[in-house]
């Protein structure tokens, strides 16, 4: 009888808990054998439960603490231990508010935990935030924590489409009169840029500030290569997007080709298309034909030359591991953009259409219903002198359906 609590009491002594019942059944055998009480401390003391194991801590992860991550939707940390993943989780907070999610086992990596997010965590694109994250991890004996922190600051390249509403400032980068983008400094204009997406927020997607810059633009006259078109110079157009990249947002190139082929004045600022942030615009308004002038005309551009535009942004996407690759085609009449329904959709390639032509609301509406193929994503022009009673961002969100991923100002 006296040995009956031998085996607990040791046990609370060397291991801080009481033995459970296979436990305490064993050990109160092995005494009824004739083990000596010298011999079990000596075992208890021993056994690999005793032996003094570290804290809780975390040998890698993706993203690395202590780092600034662009996502933390899903997350890998390996742990030093073995751990049972049915039985561990990860929580994150993003700014003090926890994420939804999901903890699982990596495959073939018992030390290794994964967490999805069920949500994108809701911060503006260019802000900062903190993140706090916990493990608990069950080692087969017991549950046990470690922390770490990050930093979240949200980038354009990690929104997945469809989840974003791009707001844009159209112009050029050395010509105030073609556009918003191009009035003051690049840095006075993301100000106003700023000012002029936050009521978009309403609409429950990811705001991404963005200028649209007018490339490749046409001209009157035919210029020294009888192309009716100029291109901008590459370091006026990478300051911008060296400020737009301060808010995480993105830059799109608008091309006005005149006479030019339209796949050679993408490929002429591929350098800039291969930066994550940059995107493209096709202007079919500014086709020229061989034996005509841009004054008095409006172009047209057929899915043939879009099919080879999206082929060389799916190669750039796919060759060197970018973001899918923004493709805008602008469109106020039917004809602008001719056998739509031939238009190839591309994995590496986003193609939103875009309804720019000016007026009132109702026939504004009316192009975004009738003008956009559905099976594209969409996208509005607001024009701020050449709009009757122009929209404001809460009528752009109340009546247009689907909500667009796109909306420009001019």
């Amino acid at each position: 009888a006296e040995d009956m609590g031998v085996a607990p009491q040791m046990s609370a002594s060397v291991l801080d808990r009481a033995p459970d019942g296979p436990g305490r059944a064993y050990w109160l055998d092995q005494l009824a054998s004739g083990l000596d009480r010298r011999t079990l401390a000596s075992l208890l003391v021993g056994s690999p439960e005793a032996v003094f194991q570290p804290e809780l801590s975390v040998v890698e992860a993706t993203p690395a603490v202590g780092s600034r991550a662009g996502s933390v939707e899903l997350l890998s940390i390996t742990l030093d231990r073995e751990v049972v993943a049915e039985a561990s989780a990860v929580i994150v907070s993003v700014d003090g508010i926890r994420v939804p999610g999901t903890t699982s086992a990596a495959v073939g990596d018992d030390r290794t935990l994964r967490f999805a997010a069920n949500v994108r965590p809701s911060v503006p694109l260019g802000a900062e935030v903190p993140v706090a994250v916990t493990v608990f991890a069950y080692d087969g004996r017991e549950v046990l924590r470690t922390d770490y922190d990050l930093r979240y600051r949200p980038s354009a390249e990690n929104v997945a489409a469809g989840d974003d509403l791009i707001v844009a400032f159209y112009g050029h980068p050395t010509a105030p009169v073609l556009g918003v983008a191009g009035e003051g400094t690049p840095q006075e204009a993301l100000a106003a840029l700023l000012a002029q997406a936050e009521p978009y927020a309403a609409s429950g997607k990811t705001i991404v500030p963005a200028f649209e810059l007018i490339a490749t633009l046409v001209t009157a006259g035919p210029g020294p290569d009888n192309l009716y078109r100029a291109r901008a110079a590459e370091e006026d157009l990478r300051i911008y997007l060296d400020t737009i990249r301060t808010v995480g947002g993105r830059m799109i190139l608008d091309i006005q080709p005149g006479r030019a082929d339209v796949l050679d004045e993408a490929m002429a600022y591929e350098a800039l298309l291969l930066e994550p942030e940059v995107g493209l615009a096709l202007d079919p308004e500014w086709v020229v034909g061989p034996n005509q002038t841009p004054q008095g005309r409006i172009g047209t551009l057929d899915a043939s030359d879009i099919n080879r535009v999206s082929a060389y942004l799916n190669r750039l996407a796919v060759e060197n591991d970018l973001p899918p690759r923004i493709l805008i085609i602008h469109r106020f009449r039917p004809d602008m953009v001719t056998n739509t329904d031939n238009i190839v959709s591309r994995e590496g390639v986003r193609i939103i259409f875009h309804a720019d032509g000016e007026g009132g609301p109702d026939a504004k509406i009316a192009d975004y219903d009738n003008l956009m193929p559905p099976r594209f994503e969409r996208g509005i022009k607001i024009f701020y002198d050449e709009d009757v009673n122009r929209m404001t961002p809460e009528e752009v969100l109340a009546r247009l359906d689907p909500t667009p991923n796109f909306v420009s100002y001019q």
